[in-house]
């Protein structure tokens, strides 16, 4: 790990336990300070009765150390608190130590368990001055006694190091280690005391228990994290996770002003050397307000861009349904049958692309009936006789005529007999031009309708006049709406 950015620890136990887990958190790349809450302080005490217990329980490793100071015991089997107390009993010569893992609750179970084993009736605690009376009373009503004497007082720190006040001026100081509520609440009034407790709220405390971090309420902080058990271990585990949730945020230097700065009652900042609203939630309220607005001509933009693509399409496709479909069946619709030769004729759509290719079907049938038109003689030429009605029609285009004026004085008849002619050139043998002369003329025989219609039309070019015919129907059926699949 990079020493450069890990957490700078003060440790708050009393001598020497302080230098001892600071030079492990040093060895592990921490910064580490002894800032001890307490320190510990012998007892006049007298053991004449050691006969009389069977075994004894330590909550701490200073009452090993003190106690082993003033009698010997080792004889007699211990009960301790957790893995350091009991680490302490083993170097102290005890021989016989069993760890409770836990605290002064788990010592009393540990006890409720042993006793009938051990035949244990008496024990002995050798314990601070302060420490409470808990063990016994969680064994009450059990056959087992638990004599508590005092063999050592913690007196409470009156001051901060002056190399750690330094420190927490400057703001590298960075996880508070506690472990007892009377470090605890000693560290909150050492803070108030020294009229830095503003500082509070940039500093992590990790508490070995619940209990060590109920004195914190009084301050804020900008974190507490609790050891998941109450044990040393535990602790150095809580700061391992801090330190893997990232690196501490030093930004802050308070070092650099006389006093802290804070709110007054209108939320104005007031400071020694700033007074008024506070910059950076103006600052961040201004780029929020912007976000918005951005987001919202973004959406703006992309409505208009819908709106006008839609509209483009729309245009689009109505002016190419206009361009292909309705001028020339709108032309053809109303163009009388009379002035068909001289407006079918081909210079007037053959030089016309622009007509042809958007008049859509009905230019297409337009166009090609006008050749056919012109091919057998409507265009008029030479040795054609000009009259006011424009050039005469010729046995073919008479056939035309013949259709028109039967329409007008029997359509009924006209159609039937169409009808019959279309059936009979259906038949299967219909393949050649000469199955088609043939047909019609049998059908001439067989209608008068038919002869009528056809004229003066010579057998050979029957098939011919049948085809213009047959042309002349189809465009009649598109212009008139009506189905022309069988034409």
């Amino acid at each position: 790990m990079n020493h450069k950015t890990m957490r700078t620890v003060l440790v708050t136990r009393p001598q020497p336990a302080a230098d001892e887990l600071a030079e492990k958190l040093r060895g592990r790349g921490y910064g580490a300070l002894g800032a001890p809450m307490m320190e510990y302080v012998g007892v006049d005490a007298a053991f004449p009765d050691l006969a009389d217990y069977q075994a004894l329980i330590f909550t701490s490793a200073e009452g090993v150390r003190h106690f082993s100071s003033l009698a010997d015991a080792s004889n007699l089997p211990v009960l301790a608190v957790g893995d350091a107390t009991a680490a302490a009993a083993a170097r102290a010569g005890f021989t016989r130590v069993i760890s409770a893992k836990g605290n002064g609750a788990a010592v009393a179970a540990l006890l409720a368990e042993e006793a009938p084993k051990l035949n244990l009736k008496k024990i002995l605690h050798p314990c601070s001055a302060d420490t409470p009376d808990s063990i016994a009373a969680a064994l009450e009503g059990m056959d087992v006694t638990v004599v508590r004497r005092p063999v050592y007082k913690a007196a409470l720190t009156e001051n901060f190091p002056d190399d750690v006040l330094a420190a927490l001026r400057r703001g590298t100081v960075d996880t508070v280690m506690l472990f007892s509520a009377r470090t605890a609440a000693n560290f909150v009034n050492l803070l108030q005391k020294s009229g830095i407790e503003n500082l509070s709220r940039h500093l992590e405390v990790i508490a070995i228990s619940k209990a060590a971090a109920a004195p914190l309420g009084e301050l804020h902080w900008r974190c507490v994290r609790v050891a998941k058990k109450p044990q040393l271990a535990a602790v150095v585990q809580a700061l391992n996770a801090l330190e893997k949730a990232g690196p501490p945020n030093r930004r802050y230097k308070p070092d650099r002003r006389v006093s802290t700065a804070h709110r007054d009652g209108t939320g104005n900042i007031v400071s020694d050397d700033y007074t008024g609203p506070d910059r950076r939630v103006i600052h961040r309220r201004t780029h929020d307000q912007r976000q918005r607005q951005r987001v919202m001509q973004e959406k703006i933009k992309f409505l208009n861009r819908s709106v006008l693509t839609f509209a483009f399409m729309f245009t689009a496709i109505v002016l190419v349904g206009v361009f292909l479909f309705d001028p020339e069946y709108a032309h053809l619709e109303h163009m009388p049958f009379s002035s068909a030769p001289q407006q079918q004729s081909a210079p007037s759509n053959a030089g016309d692309g622009t007509s042809s290719f958007f008049g859509g079907v009905g230019g297409m049938l337009s166009n090609g009936i006008g050749k056919v038109e012109n091919l057998v003689g409507m265009g008029g030429g030479a040795g054609t006789p000009e009259t006011d009605m424009g050039p005469a029609p010729t046995d073919y285009t008479q056939v035309l005529y013949n259709l028109s004026d039967l329409r007008k004085s029997d359509g009924a008849a006209a159609a039937q007999a169409l009808q019959r002619l279309k059936d009979a050139l259906a038949a299967p043998d219909v393949q050649t031009r000469a199955d088609v002369a043939r047909v019609v003329n049998q059908q001439r025989q067989r209608s008068s309708t038919l002869n009528g219609l056809f004229g003066s039309v010579s057998g050979k070019d029957v098939a011919a006049a049948a085809m213009l015919l047959a042309l002349s129907e189809c465009r009649s059926d598109v212009c008139g709406g009506r189905p022309y699949a069988s034409d």
